[in-house]
């Protein structure tokens, strides 16, 4: 229609000053003079074409367009939004807050967290969690069903819709074994059992 239509005003510009035209056929057709001077053969092109070409040339216009905003999109979110494996999301967090001053204070207790489980582990509409037994024996399993848990969690709140062999947005392994490493450390012992006691509750 830019095309169509800033052909047509150029025409009546011949016989019309600008001024005549609507706010609105002015920005457009200003919007259209833009347009050639990017493109310097474009002019001519149009000027020469029947309406069958000026459409393919509006189709090619469109199809550039579309491609270059796809590519600003792609390496936007690889460039700014690209979350490494290390900076856990705010959804492990019970009520979705994050407190600075004690980080243990309802990691891994999130509403998500709970549903992702429930879907994973029993029927999608239960409200009963199968029992987690935290024994010495198991809780190397168990600090793997959390972690495994998390990253569904995380996994389901992305675009993609399989998880990719290369995660440009998300560091999926590392964010996994990031709390494989935190439920293992002997530091933090007394905090993973009572977030185990919890699950098994």
């Amino acid at each position: 229609m830019l095309l169509t239509n800033g052909l047509a005003m150029m025409c009546k510009l011949e016989d019309r000053n600008l001024e005549t035209f609507s706010d609105y056929e002015r920005k457009e057709y200003s919007v259209f003079c833009e347009l050639l001077k990017l493109v310097p053969s474009l002019k001519s092109q149009l000027s020469s074409s029947d309406e069958g070409d000026v459409v393919a040339i509006a189709e090619l216009i469109q199809r550039g367009a579309n491609g270059a905003r796809a590519d600003d999109t792609k390496g936007m979110k690889c460039a700014i939004l690209r979350v490494t494996g290390d900076q856990w999301p705010i959804i492990l967090y019970a009520n979705y807050m994050y407190d600075a001053k004690d980080p243990w204070n309802g990691l891994l207790h999130s509403g998500i967290l709970i549903s992702a489980y429930k879907y994973i582990f029993t029927s999608p509409s239960s409200g009963d969690l199968k029992e987690l037994k935290a024994t010495h024996s198991c809780n190397a399993r168990i600090h793997a069903l959390i972690a495994y848990v998390a990253i569904q969690a995380h996994f389901s709140l992305t675009l993609a819709q399989v998880f990719p062999h290369t995660d440009l947005l998300t560091d999926l392994e590392r964010f996994y074994n990031s709390i494989l490493k935190l439920l293992d450390d002997l530091d933090e012992r007394d905090e993973v059992n009572q977030l185990l006691q919890w699950w098994n509750r």
